[in-house]
């Protein structure tokens, strides 16, 4: 048989891919491939490429700080009308730059003023102890933050509770899930700095 092949579209293709980020553009290129020359029905393939410019991360940077901010608002802030606006930040959802939408609640408020810092160290490294560890840590809402870590310490738990009292509860609990040998706790005297914002100057 014989395949019409697009050889001239190749090496676009591939300099692309080698570009930096902010230098590349949304852009689609449909193949039509047949399988042979009295073929009616071709196959088609679409490679799309939908990369973040300048404006979309203006739109995240916004988008983080008010996800409630309306679209004719934002698109004044952004220099752009509405329609595009909306359509920018429907694209950012469906490529999964934005997870979701949520209310950032005041833990102070809801009686979750104490904050301790977990630090646990394992000897037992088998998958079994493992997967009812990850398990049983999860399944505890006072743990907000949950990390396997390099270095001297394997685990590190971030717990909200309202008191001392209600963490040794937390931490009772917890033993009772999983034997734990070697766990360090430390208690934020201070918050410094907490923010759901990230940084976008790397993309």
């Amino acid at each position: 048989t014989n395949t019409r092949k697009y050889d001239h579209i190749t090496p676009i293709l591939q300099k692309l891919h080698w570009l930096p980020v902010r230098q590349r553009i949304h852009f689609k290129i449909l193949l039509i491939t047949y399988k042979s020359i009295n073929d009616m029905a071709p196959e088609y393939t679409i490679i799309e490429y939908n990369i973040m410019d300048a404006i979309d991360k203006k739109i995240l940077s916004f988008l983080q700080t008010n996800a409630e901010i309306p679209i004719a608002e934002l698109s004044k802030k952004i220099n752009l009308s509405p329609s595009p606006c909306w359509l920018r930040i429907s694209k950012l959802y469906k490529q999964g730059y934005i997870k979701k939408k949520v209310a950032v609640i005041d833990r102070n408020k809801i009686n979750l003023s104490t904050v301790a810092f977990v630090q646990i160290r394992t000897s037992q490294h088998n998958m079994t102890w493992s997967k009812k560890f990850i398990e049983g840590v999860k399944e505890m809402d006072e743990v907000v933050e949950f990390y396997r870590l390099s270095g001297t310490t394997d685990y590190l738990l971030k717990v909200l509770v309202p008191s001392i009292d209600k963490f040794d509860e937390f931490y009772k609990r917890l033993t009772d899930k999983v034997d734990l040998s070697d766990v360090t706790t430390s208690f934020s005297m201070e918050e410094l700095k907490q923010t759901s914002n990230l940084p976008l100057h790397y993309i």
